[in-house]
């Protein structure tokens, strides 16, 4: 971001250095310094008899709107310059979005893991109890205390995991971000219907580096326009004073010169850059090109990805989490009641937790599909948008 907005600074003073009209030159002049006097028609000995001196003022004129020319490129340059900057805020926006839900979900995955810990822990409470009545194996102890560790160690991967996800927030943040923040949200989301086809034509109207692209076009035939205008060549207007002590000889005391210097335009016309203009003005219209006809495709592919994950969301909250909740407190109190193997009943855990998680991730999927298509549109989504 800071160096955007430096590189738009810098093109800010490129206008301005556009503006400005070329400077007048001052030219002084002393001529006639004798060596040698002449003794029939000179005019004496020394310089107070035959020194002139002169002085000129010197001003070039621009032709063929060379100055409009240039002040349209430097403008163009400006312009895209702060599109630029607007993409490179709205890239660094989505990955600071991405990367706060990110840690939200390694914060609701440390939950789960402490969750199953507390559950672990009492399961094995009971266990032990039973174990010390003789009402299960020193097997079956063994399987439930390896299972508790087991919940202990995803635990502390979990915290881990948070940790990092946080110090990768706030690294992004910036120098300015704290030590360490609490991150704090829900990762459910809505997950309305959207028109992909609406979606693409407020890409094409929002995206600023297709504007950036576009107006880059704009740019270069304004570069060709300055090139074409450089072939025409300038003009230089000057007036001079003359001041002779050579006046025995016929000189003038005083006079006044009216100069115009016009070069002639035999060799050089500017061929070159006005060539390299035209190329640059076709590289820009592909690239615009380009990206407008891959702006459709990413919003397609961001579309897919969000509709998908919708759908991902909507059979679990459609009862796939709360059948699996289920299917563990009835194999718990089936197996404490000895009506189910211990088999079961872990099988049963290992299952609620798996779609724990996965109910955990596809949440995050969403939210990041939902990001990666408010990315791709450049604006945020609302219903029906």
């Amino acid at each position: 971001l800071a160096e955007a907005r430096a590189a738009e600074e810098a093109a800010r003073a490129d206008v301005t250095q556009a503006r400005l009209r070329p400077n007048p030159t001052v030219n002084l002049g002393a001529s006639n310094f004798p060596l040698q006097t002449n003794p029939t028609h000179g005019n004496g000995p020394g310089l107070r008899n035959n020194l002139v001196t002169s002085v000129e003022l010197d001003q070039p004129f621009e032709l063929g709107g060379k100055r409009g020319h240039r002040v349209a490129v430097a403008s163009g340059g400006l312009a895209g310059a702060s599109l630029s900057r607007a993409d490179v805020l709205r890239n660094a926006r989505a990955e600071l979005r991405l990367a706060f839900w990110g840690a939200v979900r390694t914060r609701e995955r440390r939950a789960l893991a402490e969750a199953v810990r507390a559950r672990s822990a009492e399961t094995l409470r009971i266990m032990r109890a039973r174990y010390a009545n003789q009402d299960i194996s020193a097997l079956d102890l063994d399987k439930i205390e390896l299972e508790a560790a087991q919940q202990e160690n995803e635990l502390a991967d979990a915290v881990a995991s948070e940790r990092a996800a946080v110090a990768a927030l706030l690294k992004l943040a910036g120098p300015g971000a704290p030590a360490d923040v609490e991150v704090s949200g829900d990762l459910a989301s809505p997950a309305p219907p959207l028109d992909a086809a609406k979606l693409e034509a407020r890409a094409r109207a929002s995206r600023p580096d297709l504007a950036a692209s576009r107006r880059a076009v704009e740019t270069a035939r304004a570069s060709l326009a300055l090139a074409e205008a450089q072939a025409i060549p300038d003009v230089t207007v000057g007036v001079g004073y003359t001041r002779s002590r050579a006046v025995l000889s016929g000189d003038n005391p005083q006079s006044l010169a009216l100069t115009l210097s016009v070069p002639l335009p035999i060799f050089s016309r500017n061929q070159g850059e006005i060539a390299k203009a035209r190329v640059e003005v076709s590289k820009a219209e592909t690239s615009a090109r380009a990206l407008d006809a891959g702006i459709g495709r990413e919003v397609a592919a961001a579309h897919a990805r969000y509709a998908a994950a919708a759908e991902k969301v909507a059979r679990y909250d459609g009862g796939a989490l709360a059948r699996a909740e289920r299917a563990l407190a009835v194999a718990e109190k089936t197996y404490r009641s000895g009506d189910r193997s211990l088999l079961e009943f872990l099988e049963a855990e290992r299952t609620f937790i798996a779609v724990r998680s996965d109910y955990l991730d596809t949440m995050y999927e969403l939210r990041a599909a939902r990001l990666e298509l408010e990315q791709a549109v450049g604006a945020p989504l609302s219903e029906g948008a």
